[in-house]
């Protein structure tokens, strides 16, 4: 399916990850975190310590015991555990 889209993966000699996961079981997902490691270790990729963070919301959820939860994709900046963000 891939091919049809031109994205050659690293298999069949491309430049592109690929790294199969199950979020079922949860199989996978440190070769996934792994991948991620060594991808942004060969970009040289760097979040600025002292800029506020910008993303996405990937999934929220309100937990009964925790309160409102949320699966956030960073893309600038960094988000620190007890910053307030606000979304919409």
């Amino acid at each position: 399916d891939l091919l049809q889209h031109e994205v050659i993966v690293e298999k069949m000699s491309g430049e592109v990850q690929d790294v199969e996961v199950s979020a079922i079981t949860g199989q996978g997902l440190d070769e996934l975190l792994e991948a991620i490691a060594l991808q942004s270790e060969i970009l040289e990729l760097k979040a600025n310590p002292n800029r506020a963070a910008q993303g996405a919301v990937i999934e929220a959820q309100l937990d009964v015991g925790r309160g409102p939860v949320a699966t956030v994709l960073v893309q600038t900046g960094t988000l620190r555990q007890g910053d307030i963000f606000v979304v919409g």
